[in-house]
């Protein structure tokens, strides 16, 4: 049996959060509130992989392969570590943690994860130097071999694989600066239009956001419920793809966030750019357009 320790890799972020959920899956701390398996499965898969999603360029994520598959995850956080604000988490996907499950224990459940933790999460409060234990589990198939783990007559270190830069010496070019105050402009504009909207699936545009397609209205959100969406005219669409057409001259790649600018009904909005799509007038991957 070969044992390896290593950093988490981004590609293993859900290999990590499906570990936990094996984990984690018979927990009364989670059936308590989902009862049902399957669906218990899909909040603890969700929940796990956006948190650690979110945080992780934030803080150190260690794991154990043994014979090169995961075993034991664990999350390290240095003295100067912040938790992610609530449009860091929303911007890596959160709200579609809410996808196919009951709203209201998911609610209830997070509250009560919140307060449960707050004690132990509070440590930063006795001191400025403290490397948190943040969590640690071990896939249920290796439970025992955490013994193995333990050094023998040796003191504990890390060792980093890259050298780290200090964040003082890192200076981005203006350019970059720019281009990323760009996007999270447009990002804060997407959440505006997602709070005042009234037209508009809230679920269709989450799922837009994230680059996602979705031809259905989902009939349980505020909008859904109060029968609030528009009937899309031909004359509406056909403007819309005209304002769509104009907006993309230079064959670049533009956030699909830049749509909102031509202030457009939504639904006319939906109908317009599904149809360029269809015929092939405009392209759409990872959540940009461009003319093709």
């Amino acid at each position: 049996m070969t044992v390896d320790f290593d950093i988490l890799k981004r590609n293993e972020l859900r290999a990590a959060a499906r570990l936990v959920g094996r984990a984690f899956e018979d927990y009364e701390y989670f059936t308590n509130y989902f009862p049902d398996l399957k669906e218990r499965r899909k909040v603890l898969g969700g929940v796990v992989y956006r948190e650690y999603l979110t945080n992780f360029k934030r803080t150190h994520y260690l794991v154990v392969k043994m014979n090169g598959e995961l075993v034991a995850v664990a999350q390290i956080n240095a003295p100067d570590y912040k938790k992610p604000s609530d449009f860091q988490y929303l911007i890596h996907g959160w709200p579609l943690v809410y996808r196919g499950v009951n709203r209201q224990r998911l609610d209830d459940w997070l509250a009560m994860d919140a307060a449960a933790g707050r004690p132990c999460h509070e440590y930063q409060a006795t001191g400025t130097r403290i490397w948190y234990l943040s969590s640690i589990t071990v896939d249920p198939s290796a439970q025992g071999i955490g013994k193995q783990f333990i050094p023998r007559k040796q003191v504990p270190y890390i060792r980093y694989l890259q050298r780290r830069e200090d964040q003082e010496h890192i200076q981005l070019p203006r350019e970059i600066y720019e281009d990323r105050l760009e996007q999270y402009r447009l990002r804060i504009e997407a959440m505006l239009r997602y709070a005042q909207t009234s037209d508009r699936c809230r679920n269709r545009m989450l799922l837009a956001y994230f680059g996602e397609k979705s031809s259905t209205d989902c009939g349980q959100c505020d909008v859904c419920l109060s029968g609030q969406g528009r009937l899309v005219t031909p004359e509406g669409q056909q403007d819309a793809r005209q304002r769509i057409l104009t907006l993309l001259p230079d064959r670049q790649r533009h956030h699909i966030t830049e749509l909102y600018r031509l202030q457009l009904p939504t639904e006319e909005l939906d109908a317009a750019l599904a149809f360029l799509i269809k015929e092939e007038k405009i392209r759409q991957d990872d959540g940009f357009i461009q003319l093709v």
